[in-house]
Formats: C-alpha cells, sequence, structure tokens
C-alpha cells in the first residue's frame, strides 16, 4: 500500500509472481524446504512439520491479500517465533505461562462469511486463479493446469446461495467503532437528568478532550511540536478512561508517529530516543487487544498519519510502520533507537532550530534525503 507507485506499474500477475518468489526464497519451494530453511528450524528446535505449517500459513495469508509483499519477510519472523514460544509451552506443560503474543495469535479467528464472501468477490474481478497443488498461476477457465498436470476443480459455484444475503463490504474498523462510541456517549448522556458522580466524570472527560483537540492547530501554527505531540498521548490517557478503545488506539499512533519523527519545539532533535518505551508497550498491547492483521494495521497506521500535521517525514512512513511491525514481533525499543541513529546520516551534532515557518521549510529542505 505504501508502494503505490510501483505497484502501479505492475500487473496483479507480477505483483503475485513477486511476493511468491519471496516465500520461496525464505521457505524453499512448495513442499520442499530449502536448506536453510531447515537449518533455521533445527536451531530453534521445530520440526519439519512445523516448518511446512509456516510455509503454509505464509503463502495463504499473502494469497487472501492479508499481508502486504513488503512484509513477508516480518511476518514470516513472527511465525517462527510464534512456533517456539508454543513449543515452549507444549514442553513446560504449564498453564501458568503466558505469553502475549501466543495468546493473541491464537485467538486469531478463521474467516467469517462475510469476510470469505468478500474475498470471493474480489476474485470475481480477475480472470485468474490459483493451481490448488503446485501454487501456479492460471486463468479460471483452464481445466488441467499447465506446470504439475492437475484437473482443476469447478469453480463455478464456489459460493452459493450466500452471496445473495451479502449487502455491503465490511467497515473500515475506525468508522464502525467510532459510530458505536459516539451512539454509547449519547446513550450516556441521555440516561438521566440527575447527573451522577459517573456522569459528571464523562462530561469532564469529554470537554478535556475537546480542549486538547483545539489546542491541535493552535501549537502546530507555532510549530510547538513536542507539545503537539503531547496531546495525542493525554488524548489516548482519556479516552482509556472512557473506555473509547478505538480513539485510544488510534492517538496512541499519532503519539507514536510524531515521537519517532523528532519534530520537537522549533528544534529537530537527534539526541532523544525515537521510541518511548512505556508508551509503545502500551500500544502494542492495545494493537493485540484489538487482534489487528497486518493488512488492517497498515490502513489505521495510513488513516492517522493522513490527519497529523507535523512539517514533515524525516522516518518515512513505510519506514516508521516497518519499525512499529519490528516492535510488536518483539524487538526491543532500543534495538529500534540504535537502528534508527544508524541510518541518519547527517551531522546529529549541528543545531535543527527554527523560529517561524519560513525557516522550518528551510530545515525540511535540509534533511530531506538525511534518512538512508
Amino acid at each position: 500500500m505504501f508502494n503505490q507507485g510501483i505497484s502501479d506499474k505492475m500487473t496483479d500477475n507480477q505483483l503475485y509472481e513477486n511476493g511468491i518468489n519471496k516465500i520461496i526464497n525464505l521457505t524453499g519451494n512448495i513442499n520442499e524446504l530449502s536448506e536453510d530453511f531447515i537449518s533455521l528450524l533445527k536451531q530453534n528446535d521445530l520440526s519439519l512439520q512445523e516448518g511446512l505449517s509456516i510455509q503454509k500459513k505464509l503463502i495463504e495469508e499473502f494469497e487472501y491479500g492479508l499481508i502486504n509483499i513488503d512484509y513477508i519477510e516480518i511476518f514470516f519472523e513472527y511465525l517462527i517465533k510464534k512456533e517456539i514460544l508454543k513449543d515452549t509451552l507444549k514442553n513446560n506443560d504449564t498453564s501458568s505461562i503466558k505469553n502475549n503474543l501466543v495468546e493473541d495469535s491464537n485467538k486469531i479467528k478463521n474467516f467469517d462469511e462475510e469476510e470469505k464472501i468478500s474475498i470471493y468477490m474480489h476474485n470475481l474481478n480477475y480472470k485468474t486463479r490459483i493451481c490448488p497443488n503446485c501454487r501456479k498461476l492460471l486463468l479460471k477457465k483452464d481445466k488441467y493446469c499447465y506446470n504439475c498436470g492437475m484437473e482443476l476443480p469447478k469453480i463455478k459455484n464456489a459460493v452459493p446461495k450466500i452471496i445473495k444475503t451479502h449487502t455491503e463490504p465490511k467497515k473500515n474498523l475506525f468508522q464502525r467503532f467510532n459510530q458505536k462510541s459516539i451512539n454509547n456517549l449519547k446513550n450516556k448522556y441521555n440516561e438521566s437528568i440527575d447527573i451522577k458522580e459517573t456522569n459528571h466524570n464523562i462530561i469532564h472527560y469529554d470537554l478535556t478532550i475537546n480542549y486538547l483537540i483545539n489546542l491541535e492547530n493552535k501549537y502546530a501554527n507555532k510549530s510547538l511540536w513536542n507539545q503537539y505531540r503531547h496531546l495525542f498521548l493525554e488524548q489516548s490517557r482519556l479516552y482509556s478512561k472512557i473506555n473509547d478503545k478505538d480513539k485510544e488506539l488510534e492517538t496512541a499512533l499519532k503519539y507514536f508517529i510524531c515521537t519517532i519523527n523528532p519534530w520537537r519545539d522549533k528544534i529537530v532533535s537527534f539526541n532523544e530516543e525515537y521510541i518511548n518505551s512505556e508508551e509503545t508497550e502500551k500500544l502494542i498491547k492495545l494493537i493485540k487487544k484489538h487482534k489487528i492483521r497486518f493488512n488492517r494495521l497498515e490502513e489505521l497506521y495510513i488513516h492517522v498519519y493522513k490527519e497529523l500535521k507535523i512539517p514533515s517525514e524525516i522516518i518515512p512512513i513505510e519506514e516508521s510502520f516497518k519499525y512499529l511491525l519490528n516492535l510488536i514481533i518483539g524487538k526491543t525499543p532500543e534495538e529500534i533507537n540504535k537502528e534508527i541513529n544508524e541510518r541518519i546520516i547527517i551531522d546529529k551534532t549541528k543545531n535543527y532550530t527554527f523560529s517561524n515557518k519560513n525557516q522550518e521549510k528551510v530545515i525540511i529542505k535540509e534533511l530531506e534525503k538525511c534518512f538512508k
């Protein structure tokens, strides 16, 4: 999704082949694991069967469009860690051992009927299909696979009567959750004229959140970017108090993006941490609680990024999103901070300060290519 310009120049077949080739490079051919992958499995005490399971899961998630081609390697690492942790739990044979990654990944549900229909309807727009045996890309009208010779099943009745009941595609996560949250608040406000202590708190939090939102433009216009980013931190805490989890997640993502891009009050500071350990840990827990898949998280990330008013991306959006994914699968903030510092190729001791918008633009120009 981030590499839209590149994707537009490639056909669906090319994108598919590139993705499958990337998976083959990581794991080997279908049902025939590579020596490197087998060696990696042995190093982590994983069986060949578990390796085949990882390969199958990787292919399925990619083919259904649930992971972007750019994140295949990260998802591969995630699946390996998941299998290692599952084996650890099995070997220890104790229910007292808990791990958020294992718990959350095990809770990820299979496709519901609406999701299956959406995938089916999407595939109907194309004239291609996948061979269920060797995974080659074929035409829908083909009766046999040109590669392995398998007779292909008919697909004209793949999804029967259910399609008639399908009226509209799934709504965006935030659209759905926001409307629900708004309705909940309205119901709470209208419950009684006799304001109880809890309603006092709700009104107080609501007014405070609105006040903080109104401050966003003020701080942005004055280039007070440190104060600007902290508005989202406070908003996230307030949304947590009124149990509005979708808004809590949205504002927590905004704080993460503002922090990893080192714009501060009238200065760009390369001497601070780009990842706040405590707040990032809370963000990861929220993401796992929502059970958001990689492609959905990417949509949310872009959604909140577009609403931000920071001057420019010092850490490009696709890179900062990859860092977030790596944090989810277990990398530490310290490791990410170190990597970012190594990739910034300008003099970090120099003062990149500004006192007005014109000077800010000069700084932006100077820092355009500082991240390699």
